[in-house]
């Protein structure tokens, strides 16, 4: 059964392949209720929190291609996130609860890691003059001899340099170099243009034959993609797969779709990471390819005022293009109405791409679809600066003094690489 669903993704795959125009892929983050996960019960904590994905990105030729759920955090310290993938009917995905440690990253810039990698070079030493032996000799036996001496033996030197001087004659003047003259160039030999045969009717009138093709020449049996990974990457890491996809493998397709995503990063790759990738993401870089903007989506779930104090502070320090505020504000974006705000990402934010085991079909979960988070651990979170203060019942009971660290989620679409698998069932498909 596995095999058979494999084979049917692989024939769509190549369906898309010959289909004009070029999906986006998935572009909405999530802002994730910390305090909901993390917080104790007395503090507004639920033990979890479903996050809505917005299913208008994963619909058509974009919900048969391989997805992964990525995370986008603003510290870069180690931090543990539990999750899982779950349908409309509460179904998990094949991947059941997975729990990752999203590893450290130093906060450096492109131009600190040239600081730091490349040595500075050593000086050069400045050309010294050779010592002549000759004279060395002559000061020393000048310093032990007599003056008389010392005369006797300049003299001496002087005469055997004059004497060099005449006997060497002085060189001749080489004659100018002559070139050969330039062979001639050979006249073009005229050609006749190609005419087309004729043949006469039976009338007598004469017809032009029309030109013949040649056959089309016969190509091999179109293939999924390879992989692209950042330089030194393992070979592990040339082709992920995971229980989701049959064991189908997924990956990045070309360089510039991973630097869109990691242009924090030195040269715009990511680190190999044991999941999958990690690096300093887009949003809010200010590298080449930065973004200081964001698609934030509020699912069905996303309920700003109701006991989320983390939530309702986040949004209220935020800025959303075109609106005073995010949220909590009388021209805020977040109204009740809107769903969609391009939020200011005004801080550098550390992406994760869960890859290892992480890949799943859109298509094969009953929407809508939820990343269900249960668990986030790490000394980047600090409680006190999540949580609101004890006996605070109201979302705007009181005003954080420290702006907490946020944590996003979202999807990442892959495409399929290329496997002997799909190599016999594509030359099927084109026979």
């Amino acid at each position: 059964m596995a095999t058979q669903s494999a084979q049917w993704h692989a024939l769509f795959m190549l369906f898309l392949l010959a289909s004009p125009g070029q999906v986006l892929g998935y572009q909405s983050l999530h802002m994730v209720d910390l305090q909901k996960v993390m917080c104790p019960a007395d503090r507004g904590g639920t033990g979890g929190v479903n996050v809505e994905l917005n299913m208008a990105e994963l619909t058509g030729e974009a919900s048969y291609k391989p997805h992964i759920v990525t995370f986008l955090r603003s510290t870069n310290l180690l931090t543990t996130v539990k999750f899982a993938v779950v349908s409309g009917t509460g179904t998990m995905w094949k991947e059941g609860v997975k729990t990752v440690t999203l590893d450290y990253l130093a906060s450096r810039r492109l131009s600190t890691f040239d600081n730091e990698e490349r040595p500075s070079p050593s000086p050069v030493p400045a050309p010294s003059t050779p010592r002549r032996r000759g004279s060395r000799r002559l000061s020393e036996l000048d310093n032990e001899a007599s003056a008389p001496q010392r005369a006797e033996r300049q003299l001496a030197a002087s005469r055997r340099r004059s004497s060099s001087s005449r006997s060497s004659p002085a060189p001749r003047p080489s004659p100018p170099r002559r070139r050969a003259a330039p062979a001639p160039r050979p006249s073009p030999v005229p050609t006749t243009p190609r005419r087309r045969g004729s043949t006469t009717s039976a009338s007598g009138a004469t017809m032009t034959t029309p030109r013949r093709r040649g056959a089309p020449a016969t190509t091999g049996p179109r293939r999924r993609t390879t992989a692209a990974t950042p330089p030194g990457a393992p070979a592990t890491h040339n082709k992920f797969s995971s229980t989701s996809t049959g064991g189908t493998g997924y990956g990045y397709s070309n360089n510039q779709q991973m630097q869109n995503s990691y242009a924090g990063s030195p040269g715009g790759y990511p680190k190999p990471t044991g999941y999958g990738y990690s690096g300093a993401s887009s949003y809010g870089s200010s590298n080449t390819g930065g973004k200081s903007n964001a698609l934030m989506y509020a699912g069905a779930g996303f309920v700003v005022g109701v006991g989320s104090y983390y939530l309702y502070n986040r949004l209220a320090q935020s800025t959303c293009l075109g609106y005073s505020c995010c949220s909590g504000c009388s021209n805020s974006c977040y109204d009740g109405q809107r769903q969609n705000c391009n939020q200011n990402m005004n801080k550098q934010y550390y992406q994760d791409d869960i890859m290892q085991d992480g890949g799943f079909y859109p298509n094969e979960l009953s929407p809508p679809l939820k990343v269900r988070i249960t668990e986030v651990i790490g000394t980047g979170y600090v409680l006190d600066d999540i949580c609101p203060p004890v006996g605070c019942n109201s979302e705007d009971c009181a005003v954080p003094t420290v702006e907490p660290n946020d944590l996003f989620v979202t999807l990442t679409e892959m495409n399929e690489l290329s496997d002997d698998t799909l190599s016999a069932v594509s030359s099927a498909f084109f026979i």
